[in-house]
C-alpha cells in the first residue's frame, strides 16, 4: 500500500484532517561499540477525540494503538484501522513511496500553466516558467505537487490521462527536479 493510498483510506474513516507527519529520534541499543541516533517519519492518526495510532513510514511493522482514545473506539472502527495499517506495514518500504507528480498544461502562446492546490481543497493555475519553479520554498512548491490518488480527483477536464494527447500533462517530481538541474547547469 502506498503513503497516499494510506492517506486516502484513513480519510475515509475521518481519521485524519491533515497529514501530520513528526520525525521520532531513538538511540541505537547502548550495547552496541557506538550510540547511534536513528530517525522514523511517524504518521500520527487521530479522531475527534484525540490521537489514536502512530504507524512509522520508513521502517516495516512499527505502529502504536495503545492509547486510551483508540479503546473509545467501537470494534468495527478499530477493526477498519488496524486492516489499514497491517496491509500497509506488509508493504515493503521500498515500494511504499507514492510517486508525485507535477501537473501543468499550455496555453495556445505555449505558456506552462501548473495546477495548484488552494488552501480549501479547490485547485487554480498559475502561469510559472519551469525554472521559477527552483525559486519556491519547499512549503510553496509542495502546492504543486500532487499523487495518483489526489489527481484522480481532478474534475473529468483537468484529469490526466498519461498520453501525450492528454490536455493535463504531468511530470515526476524526480523528472522535474532532474529538468530543473540540468537548467541550471546550462547556465
Amino acid at each position: 500500500m502506498k503513503i497516499d493510498e494510506l492517506y486516502s483510506k484513513l480519510n475515509e474513516l475521518d481519521f485524519v484532517e491533515k497529514d501530520y507527519v513528526a520525525i521520532k529520534h531513538y538511540v541505537k541499543d547502548k550495547n552496541e561499540e557506538e550510540e547511534q541516533e536513528i530517525s522514523h517519519r511517524v504518521l500520527k492518526i487521530y479522531s475527534e477525540q484525540g490521537k489514536i495510532a502512530e504507524v512509522v513510514l520508513d521502517h516495516p511493522y512499527m505502529v502504536r494503538t495503545e492509547y486510551p482514545n483508540f479503546a473509545r473506539l467501537n470494534l468495527l472502527q478499530q477493526q477498519a484501522l488496524v486492516s489499514i495499517l497491517i496491509d500497509f506495514m506488509r508493504t515493503p518500504v521500498e515500494e511504499r513511496q507514492s510517486e508525485m507528480y507535477f501537473a501543468y498544461y499550455f496555453d495556445l502562446n505555449h505558456l506552462p500553466h501548473f495546477i495548484k492546490k488552494l488552501p480549501n481543497g479547490r485547485l487554480s493555475d498559475e502561469v510559472i516558467p519551469v525554472a521559477y519553479l527552483r525559486t519556491l520554498s519547499d512549503e510553496e512548491l509542495q502546492k504543486f505537487i500532487f499523487t495518483m490518488t489526489e489527481m484522480m480527483q481532478f474534475p473529468d477536464d483537468y484529469r490526466p490521462r498519461f498520453d501525450s494527447e492528454s490536455f493535463v500533462k504531468v511530470m515526476s517530481h524526480q523528472e522535474m527536479s532532474e529538468e530543473l538541474d540540468n537548467h541550471n547547469k546550462g547556465k
